[in-house]
């Protein structure tokens, strides 16, 4: 595992040790790596042993998904009915079988996850024409608080958004 703040090498255990009480851990993954995906699973694993109040955040899901999340992960709906009402190969497109074991892990375990995307058509609009350009109800659907004067923040998002070929679609 590699620590974002020391950019070290580091063990799962020494990370999770580490963050243990930190209110919020980001772990990041290349999307079609599976040892990544297995990572994440590991480190959340660990971590609900240390938390068992533990939430989950995906990014690949949008903040209107929410009901669907909770359904799916509740066993109020199927798996087939999930990915179509989230419209999984369009909105995310995926392995879902790389993103699953998370969810059926935190369904076992009874944890709340949370779709952490705004709307694609709202990231659209803040890369086009920034934060100023939404409606007062379309600015409810991002965050309420956005801090961009960490320059090495910006700096490594950028890399991040670099990284996903300029695609302001939201991943």
């Amino acid at each position: 595992v590699v620590d974002g703040n020391t950019r070290e090498w580091s063990t799962l255990h020494a990370v999770v040790e580490r963050v243990a009480n930190a209110r919020v851990t980001f772990v990041s993954e290349n999307h079609d790596n599976p040892a990544h995906h297995e990572t994440q699973l590991r480190m959340i694993q660990t971590a609900f042993k240390a938390n068992p109040k533990l939430m989950i955040g995906m990014e690949m899901f949008e903040r209107k998904q929410q009901q669907n999340l909770d359904d799916y992960t509740q066993g109020k709906i199927d798996e087939p009915t999930f990915l179509e009402r989230v419209d999984w190969q369009k909105s995310w497109g995926f392995d879902w079988n790389l993103y699953k074991p998370i969810l059926n892990f935190a369904a076992e375990h009874h944890l709340k996850v949370v779709g952490l995307n705004a709307p694609r058509d709202i990231v659209r609009k803040v890369g086009k024409g920034g934060v100023a350009a939404l409606t007062a109800e379309e600015r409810k659907l991002i965050a309420r608080d956005i801090d961009t004067s960490n320059p090495a923040h910006r700096e490594q998002f950028m890399g991040a958004f670099g990284a996903h070929g300029g695609n302001s679609g939201g991943h």
